[in-house]
């Protein structure tokens, strides 16, 4: 009897804690990605230097490895402005879009994070914690107002939540596959 009361009260947790994750992530889709590009019609500062070398990849087919403007800037975050730009036209949606999708993706890339750190613990914690620690990331107000801004930092969490789950597996089940990838992250977070 007393069994059959945990495995039970083991599947409602687990039901709630599927359904808090599918919330967590649809929430955080929605709060950077809502009217993404009603929020000034111009980029002013950071966000128009980086909208201006996009452009100037889009337009002139240039790809350097450093951006000298505006006291320097890493390529990888205006690269991938620059696949906006070609895809979605010239305007402040598509500067804005790679912020708030790399903010979006990490909300439930923290929470597998959480839950693979979390393994070992008891049920409730190992459950619980990592919805609740995504849940704070989706609704951050720093961390959707930056990304959503199109600022090139919005995609260093993303990376670096990748990598140390990356790592973490690995280093876990001795897996050099998982190793290597979180060797190739962390190379690529240089370009962030």
């Amino acid at each position: 009897m007393d069994r059959e009361i945990k495995e039970t009260t083991a599947s409602i947790s687990s039901w709630l804690v599927g359904a808090l994750l599918l919330l967590v992530s649809l929430a955080a889709f929605f709060s950077y990605l809502y009217r993404l590009g009603d929020l000034q019609p111009v980029p002013r500062f950071d966000p128009a230097f980086n909208g201006m070398d996009a452009l100037r990849v889009v337009r002139r087919g240039t790809t350097p490895l450093f951006f000298p403007a505006n006291g320097g800037r890493e390529p990888l975050f205006l690269y991938l402005q620059a696949l906006a730009i070609q895809a979605l036209g010239v305007n402040s949606f598509s500067l804005r879009l790679p912020g708030a999708l790399a903010g979006a993706l990490t909300v439930p890339l923290m929470l597998g994070f959480a839950r693979s750190l979390l393994a070992e613990e008891e049920k409730p914690l190992s459950s619980w914690v990592p919805a609740w620690a995504s849940l704070a990331l989706a609704l951050s107000v720093w961390t959707v107002s930056q990304t959503r801004e199109g600022l090139r930092a919005s995609i260093l969490p993303l990376i670096s939540v990748g990598l140390m789950w990356l790592f973490l597996v690995g280093w876990r089940r001795v897996s050099l596959l998982h190793l290597a990838a979180a060797g190739a992250l962390l190379g690529l977070s240089a370009y962030t």
